[in-house]
């Protein structure tokens, strides 16, 4: 006969792996029918609902990780950054070129996964926005470097005009940067937007 303290415990294990399952499915039904709706669709509507998917997957992926290496365990950050990068690398984004330099050495907490990647892709959705937003050819680049002090960085570095004249970042900006910087306290993270006559390049230090 079981003893009722165990059986309880397999139950709820049991129930968690099917919600686990449950999630995984309609994560990934979400994503196919808006890439499927986005394949109907041309320019930067189009571009939009891509990186939507593209969030979703990330929502997936986080999911994934957490269910198996718990709230505080380690993932490779590469795999989630090139997902976010897949869009605009595909041509959709216009004549601007994306240059990935994500090696699979970025290892950050699973918890700080959906932020590091709701901040990364506003940037790169920024830079296609406004600064090619003539259509002439360009190059944003996207890299990511985890060093020996426990630190990693991400940067996504283009070549337009950079930022206005007297703006400031820290208080500056509409929604778009009003969430990266809140998202940056959330994960503990500095930031960091340098931008001399021509391009911009945005920093993203955490531990």
């Amino acid at each position: 006969m079981p003893i009722p303290e165990i059986a309880s415990v397999c139950a709820d294990c049991s129930l968690l792996v099917e919600a686990d399952h449950r999630i995984a499915n309609h994560l990934a039904m979400l994503s196919s029918y808006v890439r499927l709706k986005a394949a109907g669709l041309d320019g930067e509507t189009r571009l939009l609902l891509e990186t939507v998917g593209a969030q979703v997957d990330a929502v997936g992926r986080l999911h994934r990780a957490l269910a198996t290496h718990g709230h505080r365990g380690s993932v490779d950050l590469s795999e989630h950054l090139r997902a976010i990068c897949a869009p605009f690398a595909s041509g959709l984004s216009g004549a601007a070129r994306l240059i990935q330099d994500i090696p699979a050495q970025c290892h950050v907490r699973a918890d700080q996964v959906l932020p590091i990647s709701q901040i990364v892709s506003e940037v790169i959705t920024n830079a296609f926005k406004y600064a090619h937003a003539d259509e002439l050819p360009g190059v944003v680049l996207v890299r990511c470097h985890g060093g020996e002090s426990g630190l990693v960085q991400i940067e996504v570095v283009d070549d337009g005009p950079g930022l206005p004249a007297g703006f400031d970042p820290a208080t500056d900006g509409g929604l778009g940067f009003r969430l990266i910087r809140a998202l940056s306290r959330q994960l503990g993270a500095t930031t960091a937007f340098e931008s001399a006559g021509q391009g911009l390049r945005f920093r993203l230090t955490l531990p």
